[in-house]
C-alpha cells in the first residue's frame, strides 16, 4: 500500500455492535503487542474515514456559520439582532442529539450533514419573528408588545412549515437505512424542539435585549448609524475574503470523474439545450391546440365607455304651442309654461356584454385545431428525433475518443521503436561501425512519429472538447473513459423487405413527413369550409346613463338631472363576404400544392430510408468481415511478438526487433478495436434508421 508491505486485518462486527465499540475495546489490546524495529500498526476503515471527513466537515460547518452570520448582519445592520438568531444554532443541537438516540442510529458522516443542513434550518424561525416584531416596532409598537405579538401571530405559520419539514423525512428514519436514517433523525427531532425552543426563547430575549436606542422608529438614518453600518459591512468583508480564498484552495484539486457509455448519454441527454428548446416547442404547440379549441365556445365580448360633453343643447316647448285644454269656461294653454328640456347630461356612461356563438365556422374550427394536433405530433416527433441524434453523438463521440487512445499507443511504441533504432545507429556511429549519413533518415522517422503524436493529441483534445460540451462537463474538467464491452458483437438482423416494413411504421422522418401530407389536408378542408357564410347566434345587454329620453306624459315631465337606458337582445347573424369567394379559391390550390409537395417529400423520404437501410446492412457485413480479417492479423501478431519476446530473453535479437513486433501488434489491435466499434456504430445507424433504438 503506497509503496509498503502490508498485511490486512478485517472483521465484520456482530449484530448491534459499531465499528467505534469494538475498536475502543480492541484498540488497548492492540497497542499492546509488542512489535520488531520497522513495523507500525495503523487503523483504517471507518476511523480513517472519519479522520479524514470529519475535518473537513468541521471546515464547512464553521463556514456555514461564519457565512449566516455576515449574511444576517448585512439583513439586520445590528449586532444584538444577530446573535439572537445565531443563538438557536446551538439549540438544534440537543434535539439532533435526542433523535439519534431515539432512533438507535450512530453520528456519522450523514448525521453530521443533516446537523450542518440543520444549522441553516432552524435560523429561519428566529428570521421571521425578529423580522415580524421589528415591523410591529416600526408602526408604533412597544418592544415588549411586539416582542410578545410576534410571537403569538408567527406561532401556527412556523410551527407547520416545521412539522411538515418533519414529517417529509420520516419514511427515511423508518427505512433503516445506515445511511439516510441518522441524516433524517437529526433533522426531524432537532427541527421541532429547536421550533419549540425558539418560539418561547427569541421573544424573550428580543423583549430584554433590545432597547428603545437601537431603533429609529421611522426617522431617518443618522450620519453615525451609516457609518457603523458600513464598519459592519466592513467587519463582514474581513471575514468573507479569507473565507472565499481558503475554499477557492481548497477546492482548487483536480478530479477526474469515471465516465461509462451510458452515464455520456445519460449527461448529454440531460444537458443539452437543443432538447430543452424542442421540449418547449412542444409546449408551445400544446398550448396552440388549447387556443383553437377555446374558438368552439361563445366569444363574449365586454366593453364600456365614459363621454364628456362640454355643450348639451336643450328643446324648448312655449307656452300654449301644443294648444289648450277647455274646462268650462277656463282655458288652459298647453303646456302652461314655457317648457326646457334637457337632451341629456355631461357625463354618459355606457356598459353592455354581448355573447356570439358560431354554428357555421365550427366545421372550419374543426379543421384548424386538427392542424394543431399535427403540429404537436410533429413537434413530439422532433424532440424523440433530436434525443436520439444527442444520443448517438454521444456514443460517437465515446467510441471515437476510445479509438483515438488505441491509435496513440500504436503511434507511441512506434515513436519509441524509431528512438532505439536512432539510438543504435549513433552508438555505432560512436563505434565506428556506420556512416553518420545512415542516421539522417532514422531522424526523419522520428520527426514523422513525433508528428503524428501531435496529430493524435490534437484530434484527443478536440473530441474531448465536443465530449464536455455535449455532456455540460467544465472545459477544465478531466474524466476518464471506461472500456467497451466488445464480447457480444453479434447482431442478427431481420430481411431487407421486414426492416423496410418496419422503418416504414416507427420511422422519425417517415412519421414526420406523413404528418406533413395529413396537416396538409386538414388545411385543404379549412379552405373548403371557409366558403360557407358566417352564421351564429347573438345575445346581449345594454347599459346606458346619461342620454335623454323623452317624457311619454308630457303634462307631467319631471326635469331628472339623468335618463338611464336599459336593454337585453338576442338575434342571429348572417355574413358572407363574396371577394372571400374568389380568394379562397387561390388559398385553396396554394394547399393542395403543399399537399402534392408533401407527398413528394414523403416518397422521398421512404427512398432515402430504404437506401439508408440497405447502407446500413452493407456496412455492418464489411465491418464483420474487416473483424475477422483483423483478428487473424492479432493472432499472428501476438505469436510473433511471444516469439520476438523469448528471443530477446535468449539473447537472440535486439530489443528494436521486440519493439517492432510490440508495435505491430499494438497496430493490429488497435485496427481490431477500430473494426469492433465501426461494426458497434453501423448495428445503431440500423437500429436508428428502423426505430429501433
Amino acid at each position: 500500500l503506497n509503496g509498503l508491505r502490508t498485511l490486512a486485518i478485517q472483521c465484520e462486527p456482530a449484530t448491534g455492535f459499531l465499528a467505534s465499540q469494538i475498536l475502543k475495546t480492541a484498540g488497548p489490546l492492540i497497542s499492546g503487542i509488542p512489535l520488531p524495529a520497522g513495523y507500525k500498526i495503523v487503523y483504517g476503515g471507518e476511523y480513517e474515514n472519519q479522520k479524514e471527513t470529519f475535518s473537513e466537515m468541521l471546515v464547512a460547518l464553521s463556514i456555514s456559520l461564519v457565512l449566516i452570520f455576515l449574511i444576517l448582519l448585512f439583513q439586520f445592520r445590528n449586532l444584538k439582532e444577530t446573535f439572537i438568531v445565531m443563538l438557536t444554532i446551538p439549540l438544534s443541537v440537543f434535539g439532533a442529539l435526542l433523535g439519534l438516540l431515539i432512533a438507535g442510529n450512530p453520528f456519522g458522516f450523514t448525521a453530521f450533514v443533516g446537523l450542518i443542513s440543520l444549522s441553516g434550518i432552524v435560523v429561519r424561525n428566529a428570521i421571521i419573528l425578529i423580522d415580524y416584531a421589528n415591523e410591529l416596532v416600526a408602526h408604533g409598537a412597544s418592544i415588549r408588545v411586539a416582542a410578545l405579538e410576534s410571537g403569538k401571530r408567527r406561532l401556527r405559520p412556523i410551527f407547520l412549515t416545521a412539522s411538515a419539514a418533519a414529517i417529509g423525512v420520516i419514511p427515511m428514519i423508518i427505512s433503516g437505512s445506515p445511511l439516510w436514517s441518522p441524516l433524517a433523525s437529526v433533522i426531524a427531532v432537532g427541527i421541532m424542539l429547536a421550533t419549540i425552543i425558539s418560539l418561547f426563547l427569541v421573544p424573550v430575549l428580543y423583549a430584554y435585549i433590545i432597547k428603545p436606542s437601537d431603533k429609529n422608529h421611522g426617522h431617518p438614518i443618522k450620519i453615525g448609524e451609516t457609518a457603523a453600518a458600513g464598519t459592519y459591512t466592513k467587519i463582514a468583508l474581513l471575514f468573507l475574503i479569507p473565507m472565499l480564498l481558503f475554499s477557492t484552495n481548497a477546492g482548487a484539486e483536480e478530479k477526474h470523474e469515471n465516465l461509462n457509455l451510458q452515464k455520456v448519454i445519460n449527461l448529454a441527454v440531460q444537458n443539452n439545450r437543443l432538447l430543452r428548446i424542442k421540449q418547449l416547442q412542444v409546449n408551445e404547440k400544446l398550448q396552440k391546440v388549447n387556443e383553437d379549441r377555446v374558438k368552439y365556445f361563445p366569444a363574449v365580448i365586454v366593453g364600456g365607455s365614459y363621454l364628456y360633453n362640454s355643450n348639451i343643447g336643450n328643446i324648448t316647448i312655449r307656452q300654449g304651442s301644443l294648444g289648450q285644454i277647455s274646462s268650462g269656461p277656463i282655458n288652459t294653454p298647453l303646456p302652461p309654461a314655457d317648457t326646457k328640456i334637457e337632451l341629456g347630461s355631461s357625463d354618459i356612461y355606457s356598459g353592455g356584454i354581448m355573447l356570439y356563438q358560431p354554428i357555421s365556422q365550427i366545421p372550419k374550427i374543426m379543421a384548424g385545431v386538427n392542424v394543431a394536433k399535427t403540429d404537436l405530433e410533429i413537434a413530439e416527433i422532433e424532440q424523440g428525433k433530436a434525443t436520439i441524434q444527442v444520443k448517438q453523438t454521444a456514443e460517437k463521440l465515446y467510441c471515437g475518443l476510445l479509438i483515438l487512445q488505441k491509435q496513440k499507443e500504436e503511434v507511441e511504441l512506434k515513436l519509441e521503436l524509431v528512438r532505439k533504432k536512432l539510438y543504435d545507429v549513433e552508438s555505432a556511429v560512436l563505434a565506428g561501425k556506420t556512416t553518420v549519413s545512415s542516421q539522417t533518415g532514422l531522424k526523419a522517422n522520428v520527426a514523422d512519429e513525433e508528428q503524428n503524436v501531435m496529430k493524435i493529441n490534437m484530434l484527443i483534445d478536440d473530441y474531448s472538447s465536443d465530449l464536455k460540451r455535449l455532456i455540460g462537463l467544465p472545459s477544465t474538467g478531466l474524466f476518464i473513459l471506461e472500456p467497451l464491452s466488445l464480447d457480444s458483437l453479434e447482431f442478427s438482423a431481420l430481411p431487407v423487405e421486414a426492416l423496410e416494413v418496419k422503418a416504414q411504421k416507427d420511422n422519425h422522418d417517415l412519421k414526420i413527413a406523413a404528418l406533413y401530407k395529413a396537416k396538409a389536408e386538414h388545411a385543404i378542408d379549412a379552405s373548403r369550409y371557409s366558403y360557407l357564410p358566417d352564421f351564429g347566434i347573438l345575445g346581449g345587454y345594454l347599459y346606458q346613463e346619461g342620454n335623454a329620453r323623452f317624457p311619454q306624459d308630457i303634462t307631467n315631465i319631471n326635469f331628472a338631472p339623468r335618463w338611464n337606458i336599459e336593454d337585453a337582445f338576442i338575434g342571429v347573424t348572417f355574413k358572407w363576404n363574396i371577394q372571400d369567394i374568389f380568394s379562397n379559391t387561390y388559398v385553396k390550390r396554394q394547399r393542395i400544392s403543399i399537399k402534392k409537395q408533401a407527398e413528394e417529400n414523403l416518397a422521398n423520404t421512404l427512398e432515402q430510408v430504404n437506401a439508408d437501410i440497405a447502407k446500413a446492412q452493407r456496412k455492418i457485413l464489411q465491418s464483420a468481415e474487416l473483424i475477422s480479417v483483423a483478428r487473424k492479423v492479432v493472432d499472428y501478431r501476438r505469436d510473433d511478438f511471444k516469439i520476438q519476446t523469448d528471443k530477446l530473453e535468449a539473447g537472440l535479437n535486439l530489443e528494436a526487433d521486440h519493439l517492432a513486433a510490440k508495435a505491430a501488434l499494438a497496430k493490429a489491435e488497435s485496427d481490431l478495436f477500430a473494426a469492433q466499434l465501426s461494426y458497434r456504430l453501423a448495428v445503431t445507424d440500423l437500429q436508428i434508421i428502423t426505430g429501433q433504438f
